[in-house]
């Protein structure tokens, strides 16, 4: 599937030395680009007082998408101005930086907008930049703006890179006040000349001999959204029902589930019986379906089955089906996520983990409410598996240890996931008419193959422990502990008719919602990464909620079936679960500096170079 590209413009400032036009810029830029944002050409993210974090999580976010990255702010010749917080800065020096954006495979331009960047080219180019827009001495703040607005809209009227800087260099030059630029001919090596002291104002772009073909880069004209199909099977005469194809392809996959084995049983003695014609129907053919996946997949597919949303295609059903994949991808990273905390007990040293993984991870853990919507769940499975492999833990869920080298290589999770984030870009705005019934179509396919992939789901089950008695009976062994829990047993739907009972010989984790196999005892708890309410406030029933993002006093989570409904935790209601969280993120990071090479410059309390 072809990527949505993604420009990236980041923005910092500081109070101490303030640059009135950094939001004219960010804003000038924004409606320059806002033609080809709305009409699904591109995707644009602007980030305001860019911290260091920020830049490293949008790269890592929009791994392979971004096209062009865009800074405006305080510079100088090694370093980029970045905010720790609003108004505090930090530097991060050029070397971090470029290596970072050398694994851009789809990158074309940098534009440095600062001071004296020009000094930053050499290691962007070498990391593999194609080309880079950079000044050599101070900038005027509202040239600044005004060049880099004149650029953008070039581009977004059809010129390319060399053409849009071109024609933003000659508007400048038309003003009374014209600085002198870098003609891009002699722009090519390394070599700036050297005008401290004086006020003119020289951008220049920068490239080497052999990526020189990216000077005629344009930005996109067509969406990627405006999907093609391999098979015409919805369409036409022979248009196949909603939910036909998905819950086909499904029930191939999960044949082996008991559910799937009682309906065909239940068919053959109908058979028998004398209904030679006796065939599985469409309720019974989703409702095996449902019954075969863990709770929080199975809510979510009884939805989409639902009869008000098979009826037609229309927006609603389409966030649906993003919402199924979303809730599914969650469901797995938090169980990695419990897994390794897990693993993390049991050894004798810290994880080792690489600097693009620890910020994954720190990411995760730091969510805010801002970022929580964009979170790359998928991103975080990836880097989760390919920690397990090198630390050689072995996966709860067994068959993800199949995939040692992560997900971003196996098609079939790459294509569903790259589709889901053009689908959830387009439900940021009203979809269109004509493309709900190709989205929908396309949708449906991907979750059919992102779950017939995940068909081993069927073997597992989820429990919720209220309470655990003991019962121990004088001179008597052995001692019992008697579980008070909800089975989930894949059936969302029916669990809380009345909790049930079930004695062990060893205690499980109270108040906990587990996943098991074929033995309770033998089980990963998943907290404090989904919760239930229930469990918590000792209540009847089951009310599962998955973490959503960090609050001011604590934590939200929100109901697996509507994100309307949330739980929020603190240190005054429910403080352990708090407390869990926090120790999680730090067995799993180890809470030690990390000794790779870091962003920052030592000192981050530095003021660069003012424009």
């Amino acid at each position: 599937m072809t990527q949505h590209p993604v420009v990236l413009l980041t923005f910092s400032n500081n109070m101490d030395a303030y640059l009135p036009q950094i939001a004219a810029e960010q804003a000038g830029i924004k409606k320059a680009l806002l033609d080809h944002s709305d009409k699904n050409y591109l995707q644009l993210r602007d980030v305001q007082h860019a911290s260091t974090e920020d830049v490293f999580y949008l790269l890592n976010r929009y791994h392979n998408r971004i096209c062009i990255l865009h800074y405006g702010g305080h510079a100088d010749g090694q370093n980029i101005q970045l905010e720790k917080e609003i108004g505090v800065v930090q530097k991060a020096n050029v070397k971090g930086i470029a290596g970072l954006l050398g694994t851009q495979q789809n990158l074309k331009l940098v534009f440095l907008n600062g001071c004296a960047t020009a000094g930053q080219v050499r290691n962007l180019l070498d990391n593999g930049i194609p080309a880079v827009i950079a000044t050599s001495v101070k900038i005027d703040d509202q040239q600044a703006r005004e060049f880099a607005v004149q650029f953008y809209e070039a581009m977004a009227t059809g010129s390319d890179i060399a053409t849009a800087f071109t024609k933003a260099k000659a508007f400048l030059e038309s003003q009374s006040t014209s600085p002198e630029f870098l003609a891009i001919e002699s722009s090519r090596g390394f070599e700036l000349r050297a005008e401290k002291g004086t006020d003119k104002l020289p951008w220049g772009l920068y490239f080497k001999p052999e990526t020189e073909e990216a000077l005629k880069w344009k930005l996109p004209t067509e969406s990627a959204l405006e999907l093609r199909f391999d098979s015409d099977a919805f369409s036409g005469k022979n248009k196949l029902a909603i939910n036909s194809h998905l819950v086909d392809t499904t029930l191939k996959a999960i044949r082996e589930s008991i559910h799937v084995k009682e309906l065909a049983r239940k068919i053959h003695q109908a058979r028998n019986a004398g209904d030679a014609n006796r065939k599985p129907s469409d309720a019974e053919k989703k409702d095996v379906i449902v019954r075969s996946f863990p709770a929080p997949i199975s809510a979510h597919l009884r939805t989409l089955f639902s009869a008000e949303l098979s009826e037609k295609m229309d927006q609603e059903r389409l966030q649906q089906l993003a919402t199924t994949y979303q809730k599914s991808l969650k469901l797995l990273a938090f169980i990695l996520l419990s897994d390794l905390w897990d693993a993390t007990q049991k050894r004798q040293k810290a994880l080792e983990l690489a600097e693009i993984e620890r910020r994954q991870i720190e990411a995760f853990f730091d969510l805010g409410e801002a970022m929580a919507p964009h979170f790359d769940y998928f991103q975080l499975i990836d880097a989760l598996l390919r920690i397990a492999q090198k630390n050689e833990s072995q996966i709860y869920l067994d068959p993800l240890n199949a995939y040692p080298n992560g997900w971003a290589e196996v098609p079939v999770f790459r294509e569903a996931n790259d589709h889901f984030e053009l689908i959830r870009t387009a439900l940021e705005e009203d979809v269109s008419g004509r493309l709900i019934e190709p989205y929908c179509i396309a949708s449906e396919q991907q979750l059919a193959a992102f779950l017939s992939e995940l068909h081993f789901l069927i073997d597992y089950k989820m429990a919720v422990i209220k309470n655990i008695e003991v019962y121990q009976v004088k001179n008597m062994p052995p001692r019992t502990f008697k579980h008070v829990m909800v089975e989930l047993d894949n059936n969302y739907n029916d669990v809380g008719r009345k909790d049930r009972q079930q004695e062990l010989p060893e205690p499980t984790d109270i108040e906990s919602v587990l996943l098991y196999r074929d033995q309770l005892s033998e089980n990963l708890n998943l907290s404090p990464f989904i919760l239930d309410e229930n469990a918590l406030t000792k209540e009847f029933n089951s009310k599962i909620y998955y973490f959503g993002h960090r609050t001011e006093n604590g934590l939200r989570y929100f109901w697996i079936e509507n994100e309307k409904d949330t739980l929020d935790i603190s240190g005054q209601q429910f403080g352990y679960v708090l407390q869990q969280f926090e120790k999680a993120r730090k067995d799993i990071l180890n809470e030690q500096p990390t000794t790779t090479t870091s962003l920052l410059s030592s000192n981050e309390n530095d003021i660069l170079t003012l424009m």
